[in-house]
């Protein structure tokens, strides 16, 4: 299980999804006012003094978590590549919708506060959040690869 490259790149992407399902921020939006910093607990507001002044909720966390779960559990169906398949495609359609989610937040969030002076910035958690859709597909290419070596050995008996 341990020696595969796929169960590598998953572990890696856990390990960067559990830092963003943290509350590692996400984007920040820095004003004259105050901030506003998107974690996966939500949009949090803060005045000049950083006093917290309001939180809006959204399902990132709920999202970050979920997908950290189909990776555990993706590694842990080692023995079933059809299983472990399936389970690796849908964690690639749902981490395609949350980056396209992330991107359009950002954008019509740096859209629609343009006019106040807010200047957005990216935070840790969203590059880490980008590093691990590729591990992802990385580890479905492995999935694939091992899958043929054995259909091709089944073929050879």
């Amino acid at each position: 299980m341990i020696q595969r490259i796929q169960t590598v790149y998953l572990f890696i992407s856990i390990i960067c999804l559990s830092v963003v399902t943290s509350g590692v921020s996400i984007l920040n939006f820095k004003s004259e006012d105050g901030t506003m910093i998107l974690s996966s607990f939500g949009l949090e507001e803060f005045d000049s003094t950083f006093k917290s002044i309001k939180l809006i909720s959204y399902p990132y966390f709920i999202s970050t978590l979920m997908l950290t779960v189909l990776c555990l559990l993706t590694i842990l169906s080692y023995k079933n590549l059809k299983n472990q398949l399936k389970l690796i495609r849908i964690i690639l359609m749902i981490y395609v919708f949350l980056i396209v989610g992330l991107l359009f937040f950002a954008f019509m969030a740096n859209f629609s506060l343009t006019e106040s002076g807010v200047f957005p910035k990216l935070g840790l958690g969203f590059y880490l959040f980008l590093v691990g859709f590729p591990l992802v597909f990385l580890a479905n290419l492995g999935v694939k690869k091992d899958k043929n070596l054995l259909d091709s050995v089944n073929r050879l008996r």
